[in-house]
């Protein structure tokens, strides 16, 4: 039940400068990701496979990316395999992981 005076709730503010790196081996999955993300202000970058996602990783640095999006079945490499080492890295208890799957 409302109160009178009640804060509305906040307006959405998008996702400016959130910095995702998208691991998906799906083209499709990741062009309709990728619009929607950048559409709310995100800068995307993207991994074909979870072999892909510690190169990324490695090559932009752990603290880079704000969050990372995983797909959980891709070939050479999946989301659950890549996660693990992820944890596994010294820096890679920090790292924000939100698991995918269709």
């Amino acid at each position: 039940a409302g109160q009178a005076g009640a804060a509305a709730p906040a307006a959405r503010d998008g996702l400016p400068g959130l910095r995702i790196l998208l691991v998906d081996d799906n083209p499709i999955n990741q062009s309709l990701a990728r619009e929607l993300l950048e559409q709310e202000g995100a800068q995307v970058s993207i991994a074909d496979n979870g072999l892909g996602a510690l190169a990324a990783l490695t090559r932009s640095g752990y603290a880079h990316f704000d969050l990372v999006l995983m797909d959980l079945q891709m070939p050479e490499m999946d989301g659950y395999e890549a996660t693990r080492r992820i944890r596994a890295h010294p820096d890679g208890g920090a790292v924000k992981i939100v698991a995918m799957t269709a």
